[in-house]
């Protein structure tokens, strides 16, 4: 009698599960806010209005480059730069799953950190590359965050938990590339002062150092309809900066690394340029930021050769976008399957 009972409860679990399952990527776009329809519509068109610009600058830009000179150079690069690319991606992954790790400890639902690792790099490499990450990388999240017992409602505060750590991230770094070199805009041929540059950024770290050092009350939470969301205190939000900008340094290494004939000094005005360029193809909607990034990229660093560029951008495309996506994807559809299996002999 125990053992049937047993069964039952194991069966009504699984049974359980599935139906948040179903329901998970519907419920959470509710608890971030179905868009209307017009709001729908007029995203669509950004995302279709940002690529068209960006392959009008891609064109301009690169008028005056060979295909071949690019496979030249693409061919002639360094085994030891791809090496150290591909350390940099993994550096970057690695710090991602601290995102969730942290995000889950500040909305109460603290995981092991390799349930947080899978979750992160299964929806990461696929947000990356197919974008809309509530859609995305959410609904990846969600399938496997709700076999742990977390609701809609708590994958969507880890979902913006994660998002406001990268924003905290790139905050961090602008601001160390503008004290760093007060003429780091010059370089991608915005002329400000150096001391305007300089003090924006000892601006920017002075507010994340209070927003860490100042006192504040406990449990106070962001609120937005029915939904809220907890605030990190002083110690997650410390670490939530210090992961984030180790993020970033390692993304910005693994492209940085492709490049031969950038000097060390040039790394201040290529940070920033990588940070912006981020941002931009997060903004515009296009799956991976695909053609965004690159029009950025080569818009504000015209000190590099282009097809040294464009050599370096296809080559960290495939490595920090392309191979994760293989690997989460491939990581995911494994999981999904076993998940599939336990379902079907629990009856």
């Amino acid at each position: 009698m125990t053992g049937e009972s047993g069964a039952a409860r194991r069966a009504q679990k699984a049974r359980g599960t599935e139906d948040r399952e179903r329901s998970g990527p519907a419920a959470l776009r509710r608890m971030l806010g179905r868009q209307p329809l017009w709001s729908r519509i007029l995203g669509i068109f950004a995302m279709l209005a940002a690529a068209g610009v960006a392959a009008f600058l891609l064109r301009r830009l690169l008028a005056h480059v060979r295909p071949a000179e690019v496979a030249a150079v693409f061919a002639a690069l360094d085994p030891k730069a791809v090496l150290l690319s591909l350390a940099g991606a993994a550096g970057s992954y690695l710090a991602l799953t601290f995102y969730d790790y942290l995000a889950l400890e500040v909305a109460g639902q603290r995981l092991p950190w390799r349930r947080a690792a899978i979750a992160s790099f299964c929806g990461y490499s696929l947000s990356h590359n197919l974008g809309l990450g509530v859609l995305t990388g959410g609904s990846a999240r969600y399938r496997l965050y709700s076999r742990d017992g977390l609701s809609p409602g708590d994958v969507a505060r880890v979902v913006a938990l994660t998002g406001f750590t990268f924003a905290l991230g790139v905050l961090t770094v602008i601001a160390i590339a503008l004290l760093r070199d007060p003429k780091a805009l010059g370089a991608g041929g915005i002329a400000l002062p150096w001391w305007i540059e300089g003090s924006a950024g000892g601006v920017i770290l002075a507010l994340l150092a209070a927003a860490v050092l100042l006192p504040r009350g406990r449990g106070r939470r962001l609120r937005w309809r029915r939904w809220s969301m907890p605030l990190p205190d002083r110690r997650h939000l410390a670490l939530q900066i210090l992961v984030s900008t180790i993020d970033l340094s390692c993304a910005s290494l693994s492209l940085f690394a492709l490049l031969p004939h950038m000097g060390a000094s040039l790394y201040p005005s290529f940070l920033l340029s990588y940070a912006v360029a981020l941002v931009a193809g997060l903004a515009s909607y296009v799956p991976g930021g695909l053609g965004v990034f690159e029009a950025v990229m080569l818009a504000a660093l015209p000190q590099i050769a282009p097809a040294e560029l464009v050599a370096a951008l296809i080559a960290y495309r495939v490595i920090y976008y392309w191979i994760p996506l293989l690997l989460g994807g491939g990581l995911f559809a494994t999981l999904e399957a076993r998940a599939a299996r336990r379902r079907r002999a629990a009856g």
